[in-house]
């Protein structure tokens, strides 16, 4: 019997794979906001143009000296009992404020001044002083209010993303071959 050798081959191919990999992209773009602020300031503008009209009455100074009508002297007549009146409640409600104060002895105070007399003024003839009248043009008055622009531009942001990706790709897959050699086997029997 002859039994040659066998022999029993194997051979295997590992696997072989390619990553593909994209990164992830991101990018980030700002422009910043705007704000701009624009101001004028008030402008008042002062007008007064004519001037005031100005007016001097001489009659005073002529009934003084005798030369005035009966019209004019029963109304200066009236007016001097008029101002005595007047003066008489003016006194009087200065003295109702002084005494409400309480801060002096307003009683003594007043009947010190009441004895007081003012001094005569001595003139070598009563000559009165004429009327003198001064009449103003109002004053015009243009104001014109401050101004205020406020104007604002949004930032803006861009954003720019992409997806990283990882691919895989077989580029050889596994395998096992089994073969054997050196094959002849004789079996003689007897």
């Amino acid at each position: 019997m002859a039994i040659s050798n066998i022999r029993l081959n194997m051979e295997s191919q590992p696997a072989k794979a390619e990553l593909d990999i994209q990164k992830t992209v991101f990018n980030l773009n700002t422009t910043p906001a705007i704000l701009s602020i624009d101001t004028e300031p008030t402008v008042v503008e002062f007008s007064s143009r004519p001037y005031g009209t100005l007016e001097i009455d001489q009659s005073p100074c002529r009934a003084s000296m005798g030369i005035k009508d009966i019209a004019t002297m029963a109304r200066e007549a009236a007016d001097k009992g008029k101002q005595a009146v007047l003066d008489y409640m003016a006194n009087h409600a200065q003295i109702g404020d002084r005494m409400a104060k309480i801060k002096e002895d307003v009683v003594a105070n007043v009947a010190a001044e009441s004895t007081s007399q003012p001094v005569p003024s001595i003139s070598w003839g009563p000559k009165e002083a004429p009327i003198i009248r001064y009449t103003a043009n109002p004053v015009k008055f243009n104001p014109q209010p401050a101004q205020l622009d406020i104007s604002s531009e949004r930032g803006k942001v861009d954003i720019d993303y992409r997806e990283g990706k990882v691919g895989l790709r077989m580029t050889q897959y596994p395998s096992i071959r089994f073969w054997t050699t050196g094959g002849n086997v004789d079996i003689i029997t007897k």
